[in-house]
């Protein structure tokens, strides 16, 4: 069962990597698209440029010789623009800024490449992914419409009205503030607006857009979104009821399955190499496939075994049972006090200086037991034959000659 569960974390791992990597070939395929489109727009853009500074330099230079330009081809379409031109241009998403305008805003276009300049109007659309907005009555400009979309908008006309989109950076926000001269209220152009994301307690209040305030000013002033009237909706009879819809008509419990056992089959794909939920029978099925597998594996070691392999593993077994029942009837009793000073004094009288830690070590153990046990300090050979020579007697080695060891160890 384990194999078959580590194959299922195998697949899963490996599924989400083929899909990450899918996912990053479409977004490089996608941005390669909105470059290309992005670069035919700019194309058109300068060659349309460069045509109506031609056709304006020929209406003031040559006058009545001037060529016509609304003829041919171009009779419908002249002086308008291609439906390219209302698209913008696509922005990454790790370039974009954040948009501190909404649907209803005023706004004034200060862009000086504009000749709406100065207007103010009301935002009606925000196209963040091209950081851009569309300004009711700002900036209008003649679309030509092909014969495929006169077909489909059932019209006849060749040309219609609509707004250019304006990048972010063209336009500011208008906000009645109030006049500190005169007390009344004025229409301000905030330069520079500041956004911050809503606290949890003002998720929670239903505040879900980010706070707006002007830049710069103390204390800060916050600039509240417009209002939005709701959308006024008429029942019909095909409409169905809340009340219908909030009516529990089935309540689960824990004796009965939610749905049959087959459509929960097709519903979580019983035969998938992603499924991690088994049955019982499926369960036990695979263990006893894996018990099998197991004896066999051990009735092959146990095939491969010499004489001597069984003789020493019957010793273990042996061992491990005495062992068990020493502890089962008490047998194992605790060392005594006398043991454990004879184990002290035999440690100490070897002729080698003790590390520090292991004297501690001594002094914990005697210390519960015996109080007369004194660690001593040994005084290196070489310090003692010195002092020898010297005639002078050193603390602690004055009495060591008379020290025997014990010759019966069998206590220990």
């Amino acid at each position: 069962m384990q194999k078959f569960l580590s194959r299922t974390k195998y697949n899963i791992e490996y599924t989400s990597r083929r899909l990450a990597a899918r996912k990053a070939k479409e977004e490089n395929l996608r941005r390669t698209r909105e470059r290309l489109n992005n670069a035919v727009v700019r194309d058109e853009i300068r060659h349309q440029t460069k045509a109506n500074k031609q056709a304006r330099w020929d209406s003031v230079y040559r006058g009545d010789l001037a060529p016509r330009q609304d003829v041919g081809e171009r009779a419908e379409s002249y002086g308008s623009l291609i439906t390219q031109f209302m698209q913008p241009q696509y922005v990454h998403k790790k370039l974009r800024q954040p948009c501190p305008f909404v649907r209803g805003d005023r706004v004034v276009l200060v862009g000086a490449r504009y000749r709406d300049r100065g207007l103010i109007g009301r935002v009606e659309r925000v196209q963040e992914d091209g950081q851009c907005v569309y300004v009711e009555g700002v900036e209008m400009a003649l679309v030509f419409q092909p014969k495929f979309m006169r077909t489909m908008t059932k019209t006849d006309r060749s040309t219609y009205t609509a707004n250019l989109p304006i990048p972010f950076k063209d336009v500011r926000l208008v906000y009645p503030l109030e006049n500190p001269l005169t007390g009344g209220l004025r229409d301000v152009i905030i330069n520079e607006i500041t956004l911050r994301q809503p606290t949890s307690f003002e998720r929670k209040a239903g505040i879900d857009k980010p706070i707006r305030y002007i830049a710069g000013v103390e204390p800060p002033v916050e600039l509240p979104y417009p209002e939005t009237k709701e959308a006024d909706f008429t029942d019909t009879d095909s409409d169905t009821l809340r009340i219908q819809v909030e009516e529990r008509t089935w309540v689960p419990t824990l004796g009965i399955p939610p749905m049959p056992e087959n459509v929960l089959d097709e519903l979580r794909k019983r035969r998938s190499r992603f499924r991690t939920r088994f049955d019982d029978a499926f369960i036990a099925k695979k263990e006893a496939a894996q018990q099998r597998v197991e004896d066999k594996k051990l009735a092959l070691k146990m095939a491969a075994r010499s004489p001597f392999d069984e003789i020493q593993t019957a010793r273990k077994e042996e061992l491990r049972r005495v062992n068990a029942e020493a502890r089962e009837g008490g047998a194992w009793k605790p060392l005594s006090p006398e043991v454990i000073e004879q184990m002290a004094r035999l440690g100490l009288e070897n002729g080698r200086a003790l590390p520090q830690q292991t004297k501690e070590q001594f002094e914990r153990i005697v210390e519960g037991f015996v109080d007369d046990v004194v660690v001593e300090e040994i005084v290196p050979e070489e310090e003692v034959i010195e002092a020898e020579m010297l005639g002078e007697e050193i603390e602690g080695q004055g009495d060591r000659e008379d020290k025997t060891v014990p010759q019966d160890r069998t206590t220990l």
